[in-house]
């Protein structure tokens, strides 16, 4: 599974920004929400798993001219960063400035945009109760 890489001992640092609106959508029904959202919960305890939340009430990554999901790989080695972004025919691999605009956008919603880190795991707990 994916999600294994997170819990090996050398496992990378992985920082998740979700909109909380993704959160709210329960189409896959009580069981499967409460799985997934305990594995996050399970996930963020982790040293080097951080998990935030853009409330619903903000809108600022389409003002940061962020409107799809996206990656950003940020190498060990001496490899230059990437980021992949989802489009519907698929995915893009870009480097350079293009990606030092997503990064900057980022990691300003991150830090001036986001519930905090105990906020979040509080709303992440809230919503599954309610589904539990």
């Amino acid at each position: 599974m994916r999600g294994e890489v997170l819990r090996k001992f050398d496992a990378p640092e992985a920082k998740f920004l979700v909109h909380q609106s993704i959160i709210a959508q329960q189409e896959a029904g009580p069981e499967v929400i409460a799985a997934q959202l305990r594995y996050v919960l399970d996930l963020a305890e982790r040293p080097n798993v951080s998990v935030r939340i853009l409330p619903v009430n903000s809108w600022a990554h389409i003002l940061a001219g962020i409107g799809t999901s996206f990656r950003i790989l940020e190498m060990r080695e001496a490899w230059p960063t990437l980021m992949q972004v989802d489009t519907p025919i698929g995915g893009v691999v870009g480097e350079g400035e293009d990606v030092k605009s997503f990064t900057d956008a980022y990691d300003a919603l991150w830090r001036e945009r986001s519930l905090g880190d105990e906020d979040t795991i509080d709303r992440l707990k809230a919503v599954l109760k309610e589904v539990e």
